[in-house]
């Protein structure tokens, strides 16, 4: 079985933890916060939420798993 990767399109502003992503098979995926799971959705709310919500699109080549794309830009926790 293949494991899915994920790139990053598009971070929010204002909110830079609320990011975009991308699978290898062009389907769209929200994450909404840090270590949160992944959302999907289709290509065209993908599209209104870039306009809408003011997204900023991310230019990479990197492809993440799923593990890095709920760490990806989250503080890391505080060791008590």
């Amino acid at each position: 079985m293949q494991k899915r990767s994920f790139q990053l399109v598009g971070r929010r502003s204002g909110q830079p933890h609320v990011l975009l992503f991308r699978d290898q098979e062009g389907r769209y995926y929200l994450r909404p916060s840090c270590n949160g799971r992944l959302v999907r959705l289709t290509a065209r709310d993908a599209q209104r939420l870039f306009h809408n919500y003011q997204y900023r699109p991310v230019l990479t080549t990197v492809w993440l798993s799923y593990e890095e794309v709920i760490r990806v830009d989250c503080p890391l926790p505080l060791d008590q």
